[in-house]
Protein backbone atom coordinates (compact mmCIF):
# COMPACT_ATOMS: atom_id res chain seq x y z
CA UNK A 1 0.00 0.00 0.00
CA UNK A 2 1.08 3.65 -1.13
CA UNK A 3 0.05 7.01 -1.85
CA UNK A 4 -2.65 8.24 -0.35
CA UNK A 5 -4.24 4.97 0.87
CA UNK A 6 -1.19 4.84 3.48
CA UNK A 7 -1.82 8.25 4.41
CA UNK A 8 -5.46 7.55 5.40
CA UNK A 9 -3.90 5.08 7.69
CA UNK A 10 -1.67 6.75 9.07
CA UNK A 11 -4.26 9.62 9.92
CA UNK A 12 -6.72 7.11 11.58
CA UNK A 13 -3.58 6.19 13.98
CA UNK A 14 -3.29 9.67 14.67
CA UNK A 15 -6.79 10.10 15.53
CA UNK A 16 -6.94 7.37 17.40
CA UNK A 17 -3.96 8.46 18.95
CA UNK A 18 -5.57 11.70 19.86
CA UNK A 19 -8.68 10.15 21.00
CA UNK A 20 -6.91 8.37 23.84
CA UNK A 21 -5.40 11.59 25.24
CA UNK A 22 -6.99 12.69 28.35
CA UNK A 23 -7.38 15.82 26.86
CA UNK A 24 -8.25 15.19 23.81
CA UNK A 25 -9.69 17.25 21.14
CA UNK A 26 -12.14 14.67 19.57
CA UNK A 27 -12.94 10.82 20.22
CA UNK A 28 -12.89 8.60 17.17
CA UNK A 29 -13.95 5.86 18.34
CA UNK A 30 -13.20 4.27 14.70
CA UNK A 31 -9.86 4.99 14.15
CA UNK A 32 -7.89 2.23 15.55
CA UNK A 33 -9.65 -0.33 13.68
CA UNK A 34 -9.43 1.55 10.24
CA UNK A 35 -5.77 2.55 11.01
CA UNK A 36 -4.57 -0.92 12.41
CA UNK A 37 -1.06 -2.54 12.05
CA UNK A 38 0.42 -0.53 9.38
CA UNK A 39 -1.23 2.49 9.96
CA UNK A 40 0.26 2.85 13.21
CA UNK A 41 3.48 1.60 11.69
CA UNK A 42 3.78 4.59 9.34
CA UNK A 43 2.97 6.73 12.70
CA UNK A 44 5.89 5.32 14.28
CA UNK A 45 8.16 6.09 11.39
CA UNK A 46 7.02 9.45 11.23
CA UNK A 47 7.92 9.78 15.12
CA UNK A 48 11.02 8.18 14.24
CA UNK A 49 11.55 10.82 11.48
CA UNK A 50 9.96 14.15 12.99
CA UNK A 51 10.14 13.08 17.03
CA UNK A 52 8.31 17.15 17.92
CA UNK A 53 4.84 16.39 16.91
CA UNK A 54 2.83 19.22 15.48
CA UNK A 55 -0.46 19.32 16.18
CA UNK A 56 -2.06 19.99 12.88
CA UNK A 57 -4.09 16.98 12.50
CA UNK A 58 -6.24 16.87 15.94
CA UNK A 59 -6.45 20.82 15.53
CA UNK A 60 -7.60 20.53 11.66
CA UNK A 61 -10.01 17.38 13.16
CA UNK A 62 -11.46 19.58 15.32
CA UNK A 63 -12.09 22.62 13.63
CA UNK A 64 -13.70 20.70 10.33
CA UNK A 65 -15.53 18.46 12.48
CA UNK A 66 -17.40 21.09 14.13
CA UNK A 67 -17.88 22.60 10.67
CA UNK A 68 -19.77 19.35 9.43
CA UNK A 69 -21.75 18.94 12.63
CA UNK A 70 -23.06 22.25 12.15
CA UNK A 71 -24.33 21.76 8.88
CA UNK A 72 -21.57 23.76 6.64
CA UNK A 73 -20.50 23.24 3.79
CA UNK A 74 -17.41 21.88 3.21
CA UNK A 75 -15.62 20.85 0.25
CA UNK A 76 -12.12 19.89 -1.21
CA UNK A 77 -11.06 20.19 -4.29
CA UNK A 78 -7.32 20.01 -6.40
CA UNK A 79 -5.43 23.18 -6.97
CA UNK A 80 -6.60 25.04 -10.73
CA UNK A 81 -10.27 22.64 -10.49
CA UNK A 82 -13.02 24.25 -8.27
CA UNK A 83 -16.47 23.12 -8.98
CA UNK A 84 -18.98 26.20 -8.51
CA UNK A 85 -22.42 25.65 -8.23
CA UNK A 86 -24.36 22.62 -9.64
CA UNK A 87 -20.71 20.83 -10.56
CA UNK A 88 -19.97 23.34 -13.23
CA UNK A 89 -16.62 24.48 -13.17
CA UNK A 90 -15.01 27.62 -11.09
CA UNK A 91 -13.06 29.91 -12.02
CA UNK A 92 -9.67 29.47 -13.87
CA UNK A 93 -6.60 29.46 -11.87
CA UNK A 94 -4.87 27.35 -8.84
CA UNK A 95 -5.90 28.19 -5.41
CA UNK A 96 -9.86 29.25 -6.46
CA UNK A 97 -11.92 28.35 -3.67
CA UNK A 98 -15.81 28.24 -3.59
CA UNK A 99 -17.48 29.05 -0.12
CA UNK A 100 -20.76 28.41 -0.74
CA UNK A 101 -23.54 31.64 0.76
CA UNK A 102 -20.87 33.42 2.84
CA UNK A 103 -18.22 34.34 0.18
CA UNK A 104 -17.85 35.14 -3.52
CA UNK A 105 -14.93 33.46 -5.87
CA UNK A 106 -11.48 34.67 -4.63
Amino acid sequence: MHGVALTSLWVAAWRAAESKRPDALFHDPFARRLAGPEGFAVLEAARVVAPIEASTIPVRTRFFDQRIVAGAQVSFSAPGWTPGPSGSPGPPGPGSTRWTGRRSWR
